[in-house]
């Protein structure tokens, strides 16, 4: 009797000790099962070292790309009212390092009479970017050859085309503005289209890497809205929609500087510098510093942008008319 009370109380301390055992023992890593190359020491388990080299949290349990601030897109209907006075020093120049802005005398003046004279004050302007830029010139003028008497910019010294000057450069990143004022007057919106692919393609033949933006061409006052049959406002716009497309089509950025400079349809005549009709230097479409001051606004919310990873082309570019007479 006393042996089969003793068995008894064997057997129950028993299965005390294993059900004990069981309540304290160590969870199952449910994911261990799914996790290729599970670590091999005797825990049968990853350890938390590798866990967290793999897998990097913030304090609320999310992942880091989970917890970063979402870009929030400008309002285009702000830039009309950015001025010269707005523009100060900006981290996200630096983004514009080993870049170049090619153009005419619109994007020389940009050079010469904004970037030049912020520099004065803010050497980190648009970073380290370089222009390639001359008056009257345009991708027509840089496929003709070199020589004393043409237009290609100078880089060092020297007449470039431009896709050898962006060799010279070593750049990153090339800004092809839209510059097809005198091309459009000549050939009309198409051809002068497949001028700026021609010279896109000599640059991405010569320098593989280079990544291509384009520009809007900008527009025309009221005044000049009737240069000429085939340039107008009219024209331009259709040929800032034919360089949509064309940068759709190839992967490539396009930055609209030009729509918002506009008021009732026409280059608003506060942000151009040579209106006067009666004047035969006016053209009517160069550009006063707070227009420029919108151009940088715009060129720094592109950059950031693409720094979130978000830029999208526009949809479309508006549809002016002209006065052609």
């Amino acid at each position: 009797m006393k042996k089969a009370t003793f068995y008894i109380l064997a057997v129950a301390v028993l299965a005390l000790c294993i059900l004990g055992a069981c309540i304290t023992a160590d969870p199952p890593d449910e994911g261990a099962a799914s996790q290729p190359g599970g670590n091999d020491s005797g825990s049968g388990t990853r350890s938390e070292e590798a866990e967290i080299s793999d897998s990097p949290v913030v304090s609320s349990g999310t992942s880091a790309e989970e917890s970063r601030e979402p870009y929030t897109p400008p309002d285009p209907s702000v830039y009309p009212t950015v001025t010269d006075a707005d523009i100060g020093p900006d981290e996200i120049d630096s983004f514009f390092n080993d870049s170049v802005f090619v153009g005419n005398s619109i994007m020389l003046h940009y050079k010469n009479n904004y970037t030049t004279q912020k520099r004065g004050s803010d050497s980190g302007f648009l970073g380290t970017a370089k222009f390639h830029a001359s008056g009257s010139f345009s991708y027509y003028n840089n496929i003709v050859p070199v020589s004393a008497d043409s237009v290609h910019p100078l880089y060092q010294g020297e007449k470039m085309k431009i896709e050898d000057a962006v060799a010279a450069m070593g750049a990153k990143t090339v800004y092809l503005s839209g510059m097809a004022l005198n091309e459009i007057a000549l050939f009309g919106t198409e051809e002068s289209v497949r001028n700026l692919a021609t010279v896109a393609d000599a640059v991405k033949a010569k320098s593989p890497d280079v990544k291509i933006v384009v520009l809007a061409n900008t527009y025309m006052t009221a005044n000049f809205n009737n240069y000429q049959n085939k340039l107008n406002n009219g024209s331009i716009s259709e040929y800032n929609n034919l360089l949509l497309d064309y940068c759709n089509e190839n992967g490539y950025d396009f930055i609209d500087v030009a729509t918002p400079l506009m008021e009732n349809d026409v280059l608003a005549d506060k942000f151009c510098s040579d209106n006067d009709i009666s004047n035969s230097n006016c053209l009517g479409c160069h550009l006063l510093p707070d227009a420029y001051a919108i151009w940088t606004a715009v060129l720094r919310d592109y950059a950031r942008a693409v720094q979130a990873g978000a830029y999208v082309n526009p949809d479309s570019m508006p549809v002016y008319g002209g006065t052609a007479s």
